[in-house]
């Protein structure tokens, strides 16, 4: 198990941006783990590719599955901060909901 205490925000449905293409559900998981940070992020990239995500395509392209680390807390110490969290409000919004 990579994480455990998990709370999972609703599902946030967006448009394609940057391509046309199908819209894409958005949704934040939070949880706790004993994994660092390179290592969480490597058991991530193994999930996405055992479902089929593409590597050799555009980045702005459809995709089967896309996880991202967007905040990280050890306490009450925030260790790393995506920009994606002000860029985007598919992730800002469904974060607010697990925090």
């Amino acid at each position: 198990k990579i994480l455990t205490n998990t709370k999972f925000s609703s599902i946030h449905k967006t448009k394609a941006e940057g391509f046309e293409g199908d819209d894409f559900l958005n949704l934040v998981v939070a949880g706790e783990s004993d994994l660092n940070f390179d290592d969480l992020n490597e058991k991530l990239k193994d999930i996405e590719n055992e479902s089929g995500r593409k590597r050799d395509v555009p980045k702005f392209s459809a995709r089967t599955l896309d996880i991202d680390i967007v905040l990280q807390i050890n306490e009450d110490e925030i260790l790393y901060e995506s920009d994606e969290i002000e860029k985007y409000s598919f992730v800002s919004e469904p974060l607010k909901e697990v925090l």
